[in-house]
This record gives structure tokens, sequence and C-alpha cells, in this order.
């Protein structure tokens, strides 16, 4: 293990102390060095030390005779002191604050006596005399090549420092061969040589720069005890290198597909999209580094690059698909030159010709390739402009985008992540521990990100019409990307709180320092999460107990306290385990402020590693096991119902999910609540195998859709489903502080009835995009029976259709 110089010269207090410490490390070496320097160094301080305790003795008594005839006055401070008039002379006076001595007397040609200094303090002449006294011993060159040389009684160096921190030692002595010498000698083939005295060379400098170390026996430095460095730009992001669907224009503020994506994902996000571009296009951006949002590939140094491009590409596709595919790989080439993992996004208005091209592409390359192009067919096919469509994706479909990406995300778990956040607007906390959370989702309900660069629409209020909006209508609004102004030191504020979410590529037991370091501005209180606390420990108590219900499902931990001084956070090993969870450390700050930097050092003993993957090998299903999937008006009667449970026809039924195997959207899809649930049960035959079966339910969240009724292409559609924008005092259902997304509940069991204390609970959020919620539920051998039940855990989930089939 690596010796810790840090802790060691850390408690030397003296010349003396960090002598003895080397006389200790020379004494360990395998080689022996002459030490005779250092211990009449140590005598000589010992010496000195004898004398200025005499001197210090004899002074002591002197001043006691002084004081008590009045001839000696001790003061505080030095300007009392000289504003002091004795009324005899000689009197001596003592300043503590700077310790020199004074003498009240008159001296010629001055006829009345004053003040007069003494010169040195008794403290600046003790250190002028030990270093007088020790000087013979520690010779200080001041030129040439060596800072600082214990020579021995004849003058010769034992032991030099190099300007450029190396340790020089002419002659050493081997415990292992005989106490022979190592000496420096001239040799024609090399620059530099040391051998025995036998002329066996024991290391070489060849004239082109190679060692040579005939016989080396040597321990390796702990090179783990480095420290690393996080701070934007060094942190896992990804880029997402496209056109005007990842710039985004056609959206609500923060609700760009890249900003929703990053929300959820443990990933920083880098938007690298522009309006107009094709394949081309971007890689000259990448290429030449053009800032996008004022980053680049080159400056953000990105895990992952995520290549959309399609829509612009048709003056090459509608001529030859190979000329897209060899930009598409041209682009895949350079990004690899800078290290950077490419990942191919099936563009969503590709046809199954074109989705091929792009798979072709990602197998020849061994690259993962996303399927946007797939969900957008499983729900009607977004190509021209219709409801809350305007050809670009805008807020409520731009999960046609991000859906089918946290998908993949969720299967590459990043080692360093920096991501910041605000206390969202609208979440009210009574203390801060509400403030803690369980879940990615329970997080984004707290706590939402600084901006991820993007445009939006300037009349954000007509996020709902892109189908109908005028030529006045078609202006944006740039919002800044605040990662990067953090990482050009340009403050960002906050209001109340911050959180700062930190992942290392180390767990907590392997830690031994972290430092994170912020420049802040504003009075602050910063904290961490321990979920160590003993405070919100629950003694084992029957759940009917009062303090089990006010507690046992809320968010485990406490915010520890820690200090922010000189604009560091320093945690050192023994309490690193109560500020992480996991490979995470979340820092709470409290307080009005701005933030203009932050970075984290940090040092382990070792270091994780993480490798991306792969998409998920395509799975073998059997056939249909519900009897009815569907939950339109006619099919409702094939399912259990719990509450007012009635189904719909969406105004946006065009864009719904299709039914079983047939592109024909649904009848109709019902609202579940937490009091309003659908459950269906099914039977199989029975085997001695564990069994697993996957569940799948088309689910969305829908805010009422946010229209002007007075529009004639809007006046038809249900109003129970719109509020009219038009009214005085509405309020559109969406904002940039929104948070859309709600969590549906499945429970299952596999008794013949409900157990009465419930089933198994698995939960899964549901967003404005229509998207498939799937989950496996395995059985036990002899199982012949299954049931589930869906509902929402809180708010209002529509589900369109419902699936169960065995993994076979």
């Amino acid at each position: 293990m690596a010796t810790n110089w840090n802790a060691i010269l850390s408690n030397a207090n003296s010349l003396a102390d960090i002598l003895m410490i080397l006389r200790k490390v020379l004494a360990n070496l395998d080689i022996k060095v002459d030490q005779t320097v250092i211990d009449e160094a140590l005598v000589e301080i010992d010496r000195v030390k004898a004398d200025v305790a005499n001197e210090i003795e004899y002074f002591q008594k002197i001043i006691k005779e002084s004081v008590e005839s009045g001839l000696y006055v001790p003061f505080d401070k030095q300007s009392d002191l000289l504003a002091y008039v004795p009324n005899v002379e000689p009197v001596v006076g003592k300043a503590f604050d700077t310790f020199k001595v004074w003498i009240w007397e008159t001296r010629a040609p001055e006829t009345i006596p004053k003040w007069h200094d003494t010169g040195l303090s008794e403290l600046d002449q003790a250190i002028t005399y030990t270093d007088e006294s020790i000087e013979d011993k520690l010779m200080v060159i001041e030129n040439g090549n060596y800072v600082a040389a214990f020579p021995d009684s004849y003058n010769n160096m034992a032991l030099g420092i190099k300007r450029n921190g190396a340790v020089h030692a002419p002659k050493l002595e081997s415990q292992d061969v005989n106490n022979t010498l190592v000496e420096t000698i001239v040799h024609a083939d090399f620059l530099e040589v040391k051998t025995d005295e036998k002329g066996n060379i024991v290391f070489a400098i060849r004239r082109d720069g190679s060692v040579d170390i005939p016989k080396l026996n040597i321990k390796l430095p702990d090179t783990n005890s480095a420290v690393r460095t996080l701070k934007i730009g060094t942190d896992d992001a990804i880029t997402h290198i496209g056109d005007s669907m990842t710039a985004s224009h056609y959206c609500v503020q923060d609700k760009s597909y890249v900003s929703q994506l990053s929300q959820l994902s443990p990933y920083r996000h880098i938007n690298y999209g522009v309006s107009g571009n094709d394949l081309l296009n971007m890689q000259s951006r990448v290429l030449n580094d053009v800032q996008t949002f004022g980053a680049s590939l080159k400056s953000m140094k990105p895990r992952f690059a995520f290549i959309a491009s399609f829509a612009n590409d048709s003056a090459f596709t509608l001529v030859d698909l190979t000329y897209y595919q060899e930009n598409t790989r041209r682009l895949i080439d350079i990004c690899l030159a800078h290290g950077v993992q490419p990942v191919l996004i099936s563009y969503f208005l590709m046809n199954s010709t074109q989705h091929q091209a792009v798979k072709s592409i990602a197998d020849e390359y061994q690259i993962p390739i996303i399927w946007n192009d797939v969900l957008n067919r499983q729900v009607g096919f977004y190509d021209a402009a219709t409801l809350f469509h305007q050809w670009h994706t805008g807020t409520r479909n731009g999960g046609l985008w991000w859906l089918p990406m946290l998908e993949y995300i969720k299967q590459q778990k990043p080692m360093r992540t920096l991501k910041i956040f605000r206390k969202r607007p609208g979440f009210v906390s009574s203390s801060d521990a509400d403030l803690l959370f369980k879940s990615t989702v329970d997080k984004a309900k707290k706590w939402k990100e600084i901006t991820v660069g993007h445009y939006s629409l300037a009349n954000e209020y007509k996020y709902d019409e892109l189908d109908s909006l005028a030529a006045g209508d078609l202006s944006w609004t740039l919002r800044d990307d605040e990662y990067v102004k953090l990482a050009n030191k340009t403050p960002i504020s906050f209001s109340d709180y911050a959180l700062i979410e930190i992942g290392l590529d180390a767990l907590q037991k392997h830690l031994s320092l972290i430092e994170i370091n912020l420049s802040v501005v504003g009075t602050v209180s910063c904290y961490v999460r321990n979920n160590m606390d003993k405070s919100v420990e629950i003694v084992k108590v029957p759940p009917t107990d009062p303090n089990y219900q006010a507690n046992w499902n809320k968010p485990r931990g406490k915010w520890r306290l820690v200090d922010l001084a000189g604009g560091k956070i320093t945690i050192y090993k023994d309490d690193v385990i109560s500020s992480m969870v996991g490979n995470k450390l979340y820092l709470m700050i409290k307080g009005a402020f701005s933030l203009s930097e932050i970075s984290v050092n940090y040092i382990a003993d070792k270091y994780e590693n993480s490798l991306p993957t792969l998409n998920n090998i395509k799975q073998k299903l059997g056939s249909e096991l519900l009897t009815q999937p569907l939950l339109g008006s006619a099919q409702l009667s094939g399912w259990t119902l719990g509450g007012s449970v009635a189904s719909i026809v969406p105004i946006d039924v065009s864009n719904a999910p299709r039914k079983p195997d047939l592109n024909i959207a649904v009848d109709g899809v019902v609202t579940l609540t937490p009091d309003n649930f659908v459950q269906q049960s099914i039977s199989f035959a029975s085997s001695e195998e564990l069994r697993t079966f996957k569940v799948v339910a088309w689910a969305r969240y829908f805010p009422k859709a946010y229209l002007d009724m007075t529009n004639a292409k809007y006046s038809s559609l249900d109003p129970t489903q719109v509020v009219d924008r038009s009214q005085s005092g509405a309020l559109a259902p969406i904002t940039k502080d929104t948070l859309d997304l709600k969590m549906l509940k499945l429970e299952t069991w596999t008794e013949v009835a409900r157990p009465t204390p419930g089933g198994a609970d698995q939960y899964d959020f549901a967003g404005l995009q229509w998207r498939p919620l799937t989950f496996y539920i395995e059985v036990q051998p002899y199982t012949t029976s299954l049931t589930i039940r869906l509902n929402a855990e809180d708010g209002e989930i529509q589900v369109a259709k419902c699936s169960i089939k065995e993994v076979v």
C-alpha cells in the first residue's frame, strides 16, 4: 500500500521531526546511505534546544525581578506600549502582539527619554540562532542543479535534491552485494551509467533515450491513489447530432426531446442539432469543431454520439439509398476518431426499406441502433401535419424520439456523472426531508434539471396547435445550455435550492477522499444525502403502529450538514459512508445564490469500469393469452372493472395504438385512477419449470388539449378532453415547469382470489406519448393461473390495450 506522506508530514512540527522521518526512510531502503550527517544535525538541534532553554530561564528570572521593581512593563499591544509614559528610566517594555522589546531611556543627543526599539524579538533571535547553528550541517545551494544537499564532514554531497524534484545520491552502499558502491562512470554507448565496484551496469541511459536496468527488483507505485477530477467535459455525456428535430423549435421551453430525455437519464445530454442539416453538414461541423448551443464533440468529449438524420438527406435518398448509407458511415468514422461511441437512430419517418439500410450499417460497425420508427408505426405513423404534430414533432409526441432512447440508455450504466437540478416550481415542501426521493421519477417530481440547450416556440401557448400555425407563429426562442455556461464559468442562479448529483467511478468502500469545489456567491447551507442516519431508523413494530404508518413508504435517508469552507467541501474516508448512495453523492445547496463553477476531486484505492452493451436480444414469445386485450366500450365486458371505468374515443385517435396485429386504431381507451382499475385472469397448463410472462400495457398521461375552440379545425372535438384557451382565465395544462409523467401500477397474483394482503406490485411511468409499458412476471412450477390488475398510482392514465404472452 502506498505511504500517505501528506498524513505523516502533517504531524511534523519541526526540522528535527522531518530529519527523523528521513532517517527512518533511508534506514528502510534496500540501499544503504551514510546517515552520520543526519545524526550530527539531530545532536546539534538538541544542543540548540538546551541552549535556548537556558536562555529562556535566565530571561524569565530577569523579567520577574524587573516587573517587581517597575522597570519591566508588559503590554498586549505595541500601540499601548508606545503610548505609555513611565516616570522613571530606564524601563523595559514588551509587546506581546509583536514579541518585541522596547527600552524607555534618554539617548544622546536627545534630552528627554523615549521608547527605543531593541531590534529582533526573542523569537526572531532564536530562529536566527538555530539557523546559524545548523547551517554547517545543511548546505543550501542557491545555484546549479540542486535546491538542497546534505554533505558529509569532507563536504562530499551524500544526498541532493534537484530542481526537477529528483533525489540524487552519487554513492549508495548496497546491503545485498557485499557493501559495494554504486558509482557514475563515463561510457561511450551511454549518456549516463551507474555501475557497481566490479563494473557491472546497474542503471544506464542510452543516447536514443532508452533505459537499461539489467537486474530490476522494484515495487510498482500505487497508481490508484492518484487524484481524479470530475467536471463538466470529463463526465459521462451523450451528444445528440441532428437536425431541426433535435434542435427542437416546436415545443414548450424545456420540453425538447433532448431535455425530457436528460431529466430521466443519469447522463448529461448535449444538443448538437441544427435546422436544415443533413449528414454531410453534420460531419463538417464535427470535423471543424463548430460550436452548437455553445458546445462541440471535441470540447465536451461525450461517451456516446446519437446520430439522427434522414429528412434533410432526401437529395441523396431519392437518388440512391447507398449515398445516404455512405454519408452515415462518414459521420460514424469521424465520431470514432474522437473516441466517441456512435449510436444510430432510425429516424421516425423511415419506411421498412430505409430501416434495413440503417440496420445494415449498425451490423457492419457492430454499433447500437435505436428504433424510433418502430414506435411511430405502432401509433399510426406521424408524418404530415395533424393534431399535436406539425411534421416536426412537438411537446406531446417528442416521446417518439426520447422514449426508445431511454430504453437503450437504461442498459448503459454511467460511472462519472454530474447533473444539476433546481427545486421544481410548484412542488410544495414543508421541510427539507420532503426533497428526498425514492426513484428517478420521484426525483423528477421534486427537482427539475437546469436547461439543456434547445429552441422553443416563441408563442408557446400554441404548443397543441402545431397543425394550424400561421406564418407569424414560426419563430423561436433560443434557450442557452446552462451546463455550457458553467463550463465557461458563467454564473447561473438558484432562488432557493439546488441538487447536484455526482456519480463516481468508485464505490464508497474504496474512496478515501472526496473534495467538491464550488464557486458560489450568496449565503448557503450545504447537505449531503445520508442513508445511514440513525434518526430515520424504524424499529420493529406492528404495521398498525402509528409511527410505522407515518414513515414506512418515505424515502430513506436524511440531509447531513457539511461545511463549505474556502469554496470546498471535503469528505474524508470515515464520512464517505454517510455521504453516498452506491456510487452516487447527492449534494443539496440551500439558499439564494449563483453558481459559476463546480468540480470534484477524489481518491480511491480501486476504480470501477463499465462498457457499452448492444440492444437486448429479440425474445421469442408465445401466443396472446388474454381473452380480451382491447378496452373499447364494446370490449369492456371482457374485463373486471373497479370504480367507475368507462371507455372514450381519444380526440387524436388516428395516432392511438393499433389493434393487435392490425394497422387499425383501437376503438377506445379507458382512464385509470387510484380507484379505477381493470383486471383480467389467464389460465395455462401446469409445468415443472419456472415460467416467465411478458405483460405489456399501452398507456399515456393525457393532460387536456389546450386549443382555441373558436378555430373551426377544433370546434367539433370532444370538449371534455379540451381546455378552451379562448376562454378568459384558461390555464395551459403543460408548462415549462410541469412534470408530464404519471405512474401506472401493475398488481399480479396467482391465487384464485386476490390475497387479503394484496398482490405483487410493479410500477412504470406513462408520459405524453403512447408507449408500451413492459413488465416481466415469473411464476413458480405447477402454477396454472395469473391475474393482472392495472390502475394509476396518482392522477389519471389512459390505457389503450394490454397483452400477456409467455417468453419461450
